[in-house]
């Protein structure tokens, strides 16, 4: 399959234990039928740790960990701005009793 979306899209999370991993999930939209799953990235928190905001480019890998690859032949990549910071102790505490 050939891919060339954008998505555009800003998402913030909270993150309990940095040495879990975010998975990103990446779909094709149709407008009749199932979406079609594209590929997923893994995102090592770890290697956020003391980072600053920073823009990362992360290969998109099919459901066989194989690359996938765009209409001109190229990986897929992800970008992605990451800008990980603490949060204040109280309100970490607040997003808890919420849960």
């Amino acid at each position: 399959a050939e891919y060339d979306p954008e998505w555009n899209e800003t998402f913030s999370l909270i993150v309990s234990d940095s040495s879990e991993e975010v998975v990103v999930s990446l779909y094709d939209w149709d407008r009749v039928g199932r979406d079609e799953y594209i590929g997923s990235v893994h995102i090592p928190l770890v290697s956020l740790r003391g980072a600053t905001a920073k823009e990362v480019k992360l290969t998109v890998f099919d459901e066989k960990l194989r690359p996938v690859h765009g209409h001109n032949k190229q990986p897929t990549l992800l970008t992605l701005f990451l800008s990980p910071r603490e949060l204040p102790e109280k309100r970490a505490v607040v997003e808890e009793e919420s849960l």
